[in-house]
């Protein structure tokens, strides 16, 4: 992420028209950080302020977002602005914090609904609504989930880095367990409320996304101050999903999650073994990217017929070993939206060439494409890098890529065998990625 530092402005409550009219407009959003003496950081004063900024905004105006601090070096309260984050780097930033936080003070407008929030000289902190409801408490997806930072950046738009657009960044916390499930419905419901389609949504258990350059060294706006260890830290499940440059929905997420699909006691119909054909550690500006060639080897282990797609969608779940496998424990997890090339629903008469009929002891094989960053042991794993070391790889195949439900299709097609439409798990594998390997020439 290219790092860019919003203009810092000094200003004075006299010169409240010109800041009203002269802040910057991205699009429809409206994001700056202000800087006012400290003489006149109080909350009548500001909420003067920002009840100004709202009055003045232009009508087409879908979030606001005006933070305002009565020092420039509290910028890091705004975020940290550094690529290289790990919880080292973070814990000595954030000693500088950690006997006193400096005031702050921020308007947060989302659609119809604006509020104010403050953090005085004495550590006070106290929020207030200015219109419609408060827009820090998200009531989505039948969770509730309090927004605890919106970060914003003005990144060029690839392929071709021409043309710069706003990225919203969402930091929530919420008291469930998160997964992507979870947070792919708050990206459309932000997406929604925001007007915005560029969003990102990072959602965590506690208020501490301590890899995430565009989140805070703290958040100023916490009441109660207890910096998690490093094992704290990285064990608590955190999940991201963001809208990528093509318009799809990518998600990872890390520590305890929830794994919907994996198997319980009950054996599965299929069993799916992995073989590596080939593997290549190709150079990047920072690390390496490890990629791995895999052929899937599905076999019927039932004794009766079945009927099963031969997808090649799936997902990755990583993990440091076995045991941290079989506890969910995971490093690293993608999940897609594809684009599943079927034109058209199958039909209800009969199993269609995309699938494969198998008798018992009968299998298909299919080949895969993974690939994962490695090499940079001061990036953690929620970036999307894994550390040096030995990993375990597991992936969770999908066997029903249509929109009409697969359970419509089970009694027309019973003649031909069981429709199986789970997804189906492989049997682990283990890689290695040296801190240092000798990089191949890739295409």
């Amino acid at each position: 992420m290219r790092p860019i530092r919003a203009t810092l402005i000094v200003v004075s409550m006299i010169f409240l028209p010109l800041i009203a009219d002269g802040l910057p407009q991205h699009g429809t959003v409206l994001w700056n950080n202000l800087v006012k003496p400290t003489s006149e950081f109080h909350q009548d004063q500001l909420e003067t302020l920002f009840r100004e900024i709202l009055s003045k905004a232009a009508a087409n105006t879908s979030v606001i977002h005006v933070e305002v601090m009565d020092d420039p070096e509290s910028y890091v309260l705004t975020a940290m602005w550094r690529d290289e984050l790990n919880y080292e780097v973070w814990r000595n930033m954030f000693s500088d914090y950690e006997k006193r936080i400096p005031p702050m003070a921020e308007i947060l407008a989302i659609g119809k609904n604006a509020a104010m929030r403050i953090r005085d000289e004495q550590g006070n902190v106290s929020t207030k609504v200015l219109q419609g409801s408060d827009p820090y408490v998200f009531h989505a997806c039948g969770e509730d989930l309090s927004l605890i930072h919106l970060g914003m950046h003005e990144p060029l738009r690839p392929p071709n880095y021409e043309k710069s657009y706003v990225s919203l960044h969402f930091f929530f916390v919420v008291t469930v367990q998160p997964d992507e499930k979870l947070t792919r419905c708050v990206v459309k419901e932000v997406r929604r409320l925001s007007n915005i389609s560029d969003v990102n949504v990072n959602i965590r258990t506690d208020p501490w996304f301590i890899d995430e350059s565009l989140f805070p060294v703290i958040s100023p706006f916490l009441s109660e101050i207890r910096p998690p260890s490093k094992d704290e830290y990285e064990s608590a499940p955190q999940w991201h999903c963001g809208v990528a440059y093509d318009g799809k929905v990518s998600c990872w997420g890390h520590g305890r999650l929830p794994f919907s699909a994996k198997p319980t006691g009950d054996p599965q119909p299929l069993k799916a073994s992995v073989q590596v054909i080939h593997q290549e550690f190709c150079q990047q500006p920072q690390g390496y990217t490890f990629h791995q060639s895999l052929r899937v080897h599905v076999v019927n282990q039932t004794s009766e017929k079945l009927i099963v797609e031969r997808s090649t969608v799936y997902e990755p779940y990583v993990a440091r070993d076995m045991e941290s496998l079989s506890k969910g424990l995971y490093q690293y997890h993608a999940g897609f939206e594809w684009t599943v090339e079927h034109s058209q629903d199958p039909q209800s008469k009969a199993p269609g060439p995309e699938f494969a009929i198998l008798a018992p002891g009968d299998s298909y094989e299919i080949e895969l494409e993974f690939g994962v960053s490695g090499g940079r042991p001061d990036i953690s794993p929620a970036q999307g890098w894994l550390p040096p070391g030995d990993h375990v790889l597991q992936l969770m195949i999908s066997t029903w890529d249509f929109d009409a439900k697969p359970e419509e299709f089970r009694i027309p097609w019973k003649s031909f065998g069981r429709l199986v439409y789970k997804p189906i798990s492989t049997d682990p594998i283990s890689f290695n990625l040296p801190p240092d390997p000798k990089l191949d020439k890739c295409k």
